[in-house]
């Protein structure tokens, strides 16, 4: 979603914040340059505009932008309808975070990875999956050999929730693999899905480039294809 609105906006998006806040569903806040930041937005806006279309992320811009009188109110009234339809949708507890395992910090790793990959800029929770079969995410990071399948990780767009199965949560795992997991999950918050004429790529081009820029994605991956067996059977 920042980069949908940062598409839009004439000045870029400094940070985007997803609350619950129902009675102040869009607020921007200016940054000044300064210790080594760029001018810009502070966003934050209520979690059912996450997966809103492009009429929708539209009004927001007008609203924040507010070039004149009419459009913000335009806007506005987009942004209000928007929320009428689907704000109730957001009525649930937030999950309970469990980021510290046995062996690994989710929150220690998700924190560097976000200063090193997207500036300490992204507002995402982390935590460690129950390991249970359930509902597959659409956005999960499944890893295959033969008849084995296991779900490594997954985005949830709606809570800005990335979660991590437990089996990764063992000493014999290098810190890299983890990682790179939790790396690959934080791009799905920058690089949605893209629906092309015949089907919707959960991993358009862009976001295997950006992927690659992990600084150990080939070990990572080389130990992924050699274990994937094991951590199934461990599941």
């Amino acid at each position: 979603m920042i980069r949908r609105l940062s598409e839009g906006l004439s000045t870029s998006v400094c940070s985007l914040t997803l609350t619950r806040n129902r009675t102040r569903i869009v607020s921007a806040k200016p940054r000044r340059p300064g210790d080594g930041r760029s001018a810009g937005l502070d966003i934050r806006v209520h979690r059912c505009f996450a997966q809103a279309d492009d009429r929708v992320v539209q009004a927001l811009v007008d609203f924040l932008e507010a070039r004149t009188a009419a459009s913000r109110q335009r806007g506005l009234a987009v942004i209000r309808e928007h929320f009428r339809l689907h704000g109730q949708e957001d009525t649930r507890r937030p999950p309970l975070l469990k980021p510290e395992g046995e062996v690994f910090d989710l929150s220690v790793l998700k924190e560097r990875v976000n200063r090193r990959y997207f500036g300490g800029e992204l507002q995402v929770d982390i935590t460690w999956g129950k390991g249970a079969k359930g509902r597959a995410s659409a956005r999960g990071r499944r890893r295959r050999k033969g008849s084995f399948s296991i779900r490594l990780g997954s985005y949830d767009e709606r809570l800005s929730l990335v979660r991590i199965h437990p089996v990764l949560d063992r000493p014999e795992v290098p810190e890299i693999v983890v990682e790179s997991i939790v790396y690959h999950e934080m791009l799905h918050a920058v690089i949605p899905p893209k629906r092309g004429a015949r089907r919707r790529s959960v991993h358009p081009p862009e976001f295997r480039r950006m992927e690659r820029q992990y600084e150990h994605f080939e070990q990572a991956e080389a130990w992924l294809d050699a274990n994937v067996e094991r951590l199934a059977r461990l599941r």
